[in-house]
């Protein structure tokens, strides 16, 4: 077997997210522009709480969709929708609740 060991078994892009006894501390990485410039790290802190977990975990979700590459067209997500999830927007739009 050839290879080189792994420095870690997280992926290229897994969440930095680290913790102290008060916050959770959570890295959304800098990004390199076509124009050569960069957009620099950021570290946000959130109380060490259920909200504050829900908030950093939340800002990853984000991030995803911001560097994972092309977004999804909307018409292969919406084939790829959960039918109930479908079924019910359906009905939404019908009474005009939903626009779209």
């Amino acid at each position: 077997m050839s290879g080189t060991p792994a420095t870690s078994a997280a992926p290229k892009n897994a969440a930095k997210v680290w913790t102290d006894t008060r916050y959770i501390y959570t890295e959304i990485p800098g990004k390199l522009l076509e124009d050569g410039s960069l957009i620099p790290a950021a570290v946000f802190k959130f109380p060490l709480t259920e909200g504050g977990l829900s908030k950093a975990l939340a800002i990853h979700k984000a991030q995803i969709y911001e560097y994972a590459g092309q977004p999804m067209p909307s018409n292969v997500a919406r084939r790829s929708m959960n039918p109930r999830i479908a079924a019910a927007q359906a009905i939404l739009r019908k009474n005009g609740i939903l626009k779209g």
